[in-house]
C-alpha cells in the first residue's frame, strides 16, 4: 500500500526585484525545443555565487563531461496522452540520448501556481503516474519563498519504508546568467532539501537515514530553465565548489524551425513507424506536417477493412503524436494481428505503415 501526503505551506514574501516570472512567461515557451547539457560524472567544479541583487553567473565555460537532453514544450493535445491529465495546459517532453524512451511531464500552470500533475511514458505498455505537487507560487520574484513536505509509505508483508522529503525554497538572487545558449536576465531559486527514510520489519525500526543537499535553479522569462546544480550530499556551504549534478542550456529553438531543418520529408509530410511494435495494449504514432492542413490517420485490418480513426482535424506545421489502444471505432478490443495505419492530408492518402498487435 502506498500512501502519499503532500503538505504545502506558502510564505510569499514580495519585494521589488528587477526580474519577475509569470504564468504567461512560462506558457510562452510552448512551441520551443531546448537542448540541455547534463553532467555525466557526478563531480563538477562550480561556483554558484552569493545571494542578493544584480549577480552575474558565468557557466558558459564550465568544464564538464556531458550528454545532451532534448526537452520540447507543447500543448497537451499535441502529446500522445492528452486524456491522462485533463487539467493540464503545459507539457514538457524529454528525449534522452541512446534511449528510445520518451517521457512526458504534465503541468497545470495558472496565475498563482505551478502544479505538476504527473507523468506518462510508453515502454512495453503505457505507464501513467498521477503525482500531483504544487511546485512554486507565481509570480516568481526576488524574495518569494515557500516550503513543501512530501511523505510516502510503502508497506507489504511486514516490511515498511517511510520516506519524507522536506524542502525550503527561496528566490534568493537575481541577475544575469551566461550559458552556451546566450545571456539572460534570471532569477535564482535556492532549495534546502532534507530527505528522511526509515525501514521497519515487523514493526521494528531497523534503519534510519537523513540526507541533506542544496540545489539551485536559474529561471528566465523566455527559456524556462537556464541552469541547475545540486551539491554533494551533506553539503552545508551555500557557495559550494563541487556539484553532483549540473545542467545548462545549450540552445533554445522554435519547434517549427527544427522540424523544417531536420525532420520534414521532401514532400513536407511524414508518418513514422509506431513504437513499440509489436505492441500490447497501446502504441504511439508520430507524424508531422510542414503546412497547416487537415490531418487524418486511419487504422485498417489486413483485409483492408476500416477499423478506427485516430485523428481527423486541422493541424498547424509541426511534429505531433497520437496513439492507438487496440480498439475499434465502437471501443471494442480487436484481435491480435497485422494492421495498417495511413496518413491522409486534406483527403489525400500520403503514407501507410504496418503494425502488429499481440494480445
Amino acid at each position: 500500500m502506498r500512501l502519499s501526503i503532500l503538505i504545502l505551506i506558502l510564505m510569499c514574501i514580495n519585494s521589488f526585484g528587477q526580474v519577475t516570472v509569470t504564468s504567461g512567461d512560462l506558457l510562452g515557451v510552448i512551441g520551443k525545443i531546448s537542448v540541455l547539457e547534463s553532467d555525466t560524472t557526478d563531480f563538477v567544479n562550480v561556483s554558484p555565487g552569493p545571494a542578493g541583487e544584480n549577480q552575474i553567473w558565468d557557466f558558459s565555460l564550465t568544464v564538464m563531461q556531458s550528454e545532451e537532453i532534448s526537452s520540447e514544450f507543447m500543448e497537451p493535445q499535441d502529446s500522445p496522452y492528452p486524456d491522462a491529465f485533463p487539467n493540464a495546459n503545459f507539457v514538457q517532453f524529454f528525449q534522452f540520448p541512446e534511449d528510445t524512451l520518451e517521457f512526458y511531464v504534465f503541468y497545470e500552470i495558472d496565475p498563482a501556481f505551478i502544479h505538476i500533475l504527473g507523468s506518462a511514458y510508453m515502454a512495453d505498455s503505457l505507464f501513467v503516474e498521477q503525482e500531483e505537487e504544487d511546485v512554486a507560487p507565481l509570480p516568481l520574484t526576488y524574495g518569494t519563498s515557500w516550503e513543501s513536505v512530501i511523505s510516502d509509505t510503502l508497506a507489504f508483508e511486514g516490511f515498511m519504508i517511510i520516506t519524507k522529503d522536506s524542502t525550503y525554497s527561496e528566490v534568493d538572487a537575481f541577475g544575469t546568467i551566461h550559458v552556451p545558449a546566450g545571456s539572460f536576465e534570471s532569477l535564482r531559486i535556492r532549495d534546502n532539501n532534507t530527505e528522511y527514510s526509515q525501514i521497519f520489519i515487523d514493526g521494528i525500526l531497523v534503519s534510519s537515514d537523513t540526507t541533506t543537499r542544496i540545489e539551485y535553479e536559474w529561471i528566465t522569462k523566455d527559456n524556462f530553465l537556464a541552469a541547475n546544480m545540486e551539491s554533494q550530499d551533506g553539503e552545508m556551504e551555500p557557495n559550494f565548489t563541487v556539484a553532483q549534478g549540473f545542467e545548462r542550456l545549450k540552445s533554445l529553438t522554435p519547434t517549427s524551425i527544427v522540424d523544417k531543418q531536420n525532420l520534414i520529408s521532401p514532400t513536407g509530410f511524414e508518418l513514422y513507424q509506431n513504437y513499440p511494435n509489436p505492441f500490447n495494449p497501446e502504441t504511439v504514432i508520430k507524424y508531422q506536417t510542414s503546412l497547416t492542413k487537415n490531418i487524418r490517420i486511419d487504422v485498417y485490418d489486413l483485409n483492408g477493412r476500416w477499423v478506427t480513426t485516430l485523428i481527423d482535424r486541422q493541424k498547424s506545421a509541426g511534429s505531433y503524436f497520437t496513439f492507438w489502444n487496440g480498439k475499434n471505432s465502437d471501443g471494442l478490443d480487436v484481435a491480435s494481428g497485422v494492421y495498417f495505419y495511413t496518413l491522409n492530408i486534406a483527403g489525400k492518402k500520403v503514407q501507410s505503415r504496418k503494425m502488429v498487435l499481440i494480445r
